[in-house]
């Protein structure tokens, strides 16, 4: 708190209730870190109140319950907050959000298999931040691109628009239905008749179709995935040894 004109680099934050809380403070700049394991009720990556001129880049938030917290961040007219080349995967919530969190600049990130791409906490939406810049937005794992000319970003905007998340913005203790099958019969519902859709919470103009990822944020991100194909992998190959056991033995 009050901690202003610091430099956070290569530091690795794990296994915590809040990794960082930047709080009232001002130009701090979070470089190359890796947030990872915060878990529980209230547990966040990062949590930003009330601060100006923070510069989160080429960070790592990976399988929080919050990736990253914002509010009221920027806090004043002139202040900034710019957000790029982080990836934020796995966690239950990516980004989330308070209706005091207005302009906040996102871009070249990659969200990657979270549960919940970005939350509101309250009422509104975040487009009053700026989801692109210089005309390039964000990398979404549940976007459906479609990249015309092939320069890598997509015609087609990404807009976040779950009527399920809507509900649970809301009214919190829905989270818990998740992934369930009365979530995704409401999600449905709202695609055939769209009169109940929500408002979009938010819109990237120009989406970017692959993971912008550097070495430092790549690490992780293959991690998790790799260990799932080799275990993968090695079921199926137990599996058709199994088979191939009882074919054997039968013939």
């Amino acid at each position: 708190m009050y901690s202003h004109d610091n430099v956070f680099r290569r530091n690795r934050f794990e296994d915590d209730q809040v990794g960082a809380a930047i709080m009232y403070s001002r130009g701090v700049e979070l470089t190359d870190n890796a947030f990872s394991f915060a878990n529980g009720p209230a547990a966040y990556g990062l949590l930003l109140k009330d601060a100006d001129d923070v510069f989160i880049v080429g960070n790592r938030f990976v399988r929080n319950a919050t990736g990253l917290f914002f509010d009221g961040a920027p806090q004043s007219r002139g202040g900034r907050v710019d957000v790029r080349g982080n990836l934020i995967a796995r966690n239950d919530v990516g980004i989330a959000l308070e209706p005091r969190s207005r302009g906040i600049r996102l871009w070249e990130n990659a969200f990657v298999g979270n549960r919940t791409q970005v939350q509101l906490v309250g009422t509104g939406t975040a487009e009053q931040s700026a989801w692109a810049v210089g005309g390039r937005g964000n990398h979404w794992s549940d976007a459906v691109p479609y990249d015309r000319d092939g320069d890598g970003i997509s015609e087609l905007p990404y807009r976040a628009e779950s009527t399920y998340e809507a509900l649970a913005d809301r009214h919190p203790p829905l989270a818990f239905f998740a992934g369930t099958a009365a979530a995704e019969a409401l999600d449905l519902a709202a695609r055939l008749f769209p009169v109940f859709a929500p408002r979009p919470k938010l819109t990237d103009p120009h989406p970017l179709v692959h993971p912008p990822l550097t070495a430092w944020t790549r690490n992780d991100a293959a991690a998790p995935g790799a260990g799932l194909a080799l275990a993968g992998t090695a079921l199926l190959g137990a599996a058709a040894l199994g088979w191939w056991t009882v074919r054997r033995t039968f013939a």
